[in-house]
């Protein structure tokens, strides 16, 4: 029986916790008290352990917490995160980093290969997996930021993509200035910190753990329309003024989406319909389908698009940022290649004479040497001769000095 309870509360807390109870009664009654107490109390602290796991921040990792290979290798090396493992409470660690912490970057200054004491101690807060009451506690907390910032890498690194919003929204405008990177004096918002978070996989010398595609445009998305209401207000200018743009008129061709199934089909206009804002449109081909519908114009789109370009503003917010990426994914590129690139091109529209270097002997013509010997015998004996300095003199003079040479060897 006991061992029956003890198995309950992976599944069930609470029923195994009502087993252990009606098993104390009964060991009670039997005059088995001392046993029961004993089982009872190992129940209680599993069923209290499994609601400590119930409450914890989800975390979603692989066996290095997300974090770099190699930084990852050198924090637990490290001795200052060995010392760590003295602190066993939440309160310890927090205290630690109230002490300690100075900015979050994830190496001491370059070019230093010492991982910071800010992330040893992130490390020992993933090692400790923190509950959703202790998270809270780190990222409200009033006595130091690095405190806070720790508390947003923790879910940056491990928590699911798609809960980390839900986390990061009431703090996306945050005011409270702090210094996040070593040896500057500048001073960030934690808001503005955090967008870097999110938009950026690179941080200082490390990488963040990917965020979907689709998700991290989600959350972009969902940043601009907190902190650039600006921006949003001109899509829904041009989602409108795209709507005034297209005219339905009795005969054109669109696009319509059927009532049954929501997908979008070629259609004709026929008439307006019963109601201001409706029209009646025929499904094409109508050979296939034929049917005709009384479609609203929110369901009708030009014919010439194979989607709507702005069926909302969130979507035509995410091209937008899309665009925004490719072309600064192109300026870096471009940046990083223009010097080989320039460079390539400058050597290859150089004379070759000029590009040999200036101390290279003249090139002679061995054509008349019958052996390879000989040829090599008239090299030689150009060896004392005072070095051309080819990068100065022009290719006449080249030219008119190598025939001397040969003719005075010959």
């Amino acid at each position: 029986q006991a061992s029956y309870a003890q198995a309950q509360y992976y599944n069930n807390p609470a029923y195994a916790q009502q087993y252990a109870q009606y098993y104390q009664a009964w060991a009670s009654s039997q005059g088995q008290s001392n046993v029961q107490a004993g089982v009872h109390d190992q129940v209680e602290g599993q069923v209290k352990e499994a609601s400590k796991r119930k409450n914890l921040v989800p975390m979603k990792h692989d066996s290095n917490y997300n974090v770099n290979t190699l930084l990852a290798k050198n924090i637990r090396e490290s001795k200052y995160f060995k010392d760590l493992f003295e602190k066993t409470t939440f309160a310890q660690v927090v205290d630690e980093i109230y002490y300690k912490v100075d900015h979050v970057e994830p190496w001491m200054q370059a070019p230093s290969n010492t991982p910071s004491t800010a992330f040893c101690l992130l490390y020992k807060l993933f090692t400790m997996k923190m509950t959703n009451k202790q998270m809270n506690s780190l990222l409200n907390h009033g006595d130091s930021p690095y405190i806070r910032a720790l508390g947003f890498l923790y879910l940056r690194y491990t928590c699911p993509p798609d809960q980390l919003w839900d986390w990061i929204e009431p703090f996306i405008k945050d005011e409270e200035l702090f210094k996040p990177q070593t040896g500057s004096s500048q001073k960030v918002t934690i808001g503005n910190w955090l967008q870097g978070l999110l938009e950026n996989q690179k941080y200082y010398r490390t990488l963040l753990p990917r965020i979907p595609k689709k998700i991290e445009l989600d959350i972009q998305v969902k940043v601009l329309k907190q902190v650039s209401p600006g921006v949003v207000a001109r899509v829904e200018t041009q989602v409108k003024s795209y709507g005034k743009s297209f005219h339905i008129r009795s005969g054109s061709i669109v696009r319509a989406r059927y009532s049954e199934d929501g997908k979008w089909y070629d259609a004709r206009v026929e008439e307006q319909g019963s109601q201001p804002g409706h029209w009646w449109v025929t499904y094409l081909p109508e050979e296939k389908y034929g049917n005709q519908e009384e479609v609203s114009e929110k369901n009708i789109k030009q014919a010439n698009e194979t989607s709507n370009r702005y069926n909302s503003h969130d979507e035509e917010l995410r091209k937008q940022i899309l665009n925004k990426q490719r072309n600064n994914a192109t300026t870096s590129n471009k940046r990083n290649v223009s010097k080989s690139i320039s460079t390539f091109k400058n050597s290859i529209s150089v004379p070759f004479s000029k590009r040999r270097r200036p101390d290279s002997p003249p090139l002679l013509d061995t054509k008349g040497s019958k052996t390879a010997e000989e040829a090599l015998k008239k090299r030689g004996q150009i060896g004392h001769i005072e070095k051309i300095d080819y990068s100065k003199k022009a290719k006449k003079t080249e030219n008119k000095e190598r025939s001397e040479l040969l003719a005075r060897y010959k």
